[in-house]
């Protein structure tokens, strides 16, 4: 999720938005159950909600047959030229997801689109940061967007 989050920050989930009537939004950072690999969290970006139809190929996001512009997911870099997938419809309980770090994430493009009840939270905000061993106070109450 780099350059949005980094290794070795900790943040804040709320896990109750999506219960008490939150929508899931494209944009959100999200944490959710893996089922693969090894049934564990991950953190990445909603690019496709459901009944949504993605397509991927080497340069472009297209979601619902209109390309999306890199800037409309915030940090998101360019596709690598390797990256070709054919078109998906999600189900009614179906995200897709992205990491922010395009061309080196493992993502829904690799594991699948998540189930909407494997959804564990959105990050909110971090509250602690550190690189290097050394605390990166400048990153602390930065908002998740």
């Amino acid at each position: 999720m780099s350059p949005e989050l980094i290794s070795g920050d900790r943040i804040i989930v709320n896990k109750m938005i999506y219960n008490f009537g939150g929508n899931i939004n494209i944009g959100d950072v999200i944490i959710f159950k893996s089922n693969k690999p090894e049934n564990i969290n991950i953190i990445k970006r909603i690019a496709a909600l459901p009944l949504d139809t993605v397509l991927f190929d080497a340069k472009n996001i297209f979601v619902n047959g209109r390309a999306v512009r890199y800037n409309d997911y915030k940090n998101i870099h360019q596709i690598g030229d390797d990256i070709l997938m054919e078109e998906i419809i999600l189900n009614e309980n179906e995200v897709f997801v992205i990491g922010d770090n395009f061309s080196n994430s493992i993502d829904s493009r690799e594991f699948g689109v998540v189930d909407i009840s494997n959804i564990l939270g959105r990050a909110i905000v971090i509250y602690y940061s550190k690189e290097n061993g050394k605390s990166k106070s400048s990153r602390i109450g930065e908002i998740i967007k």
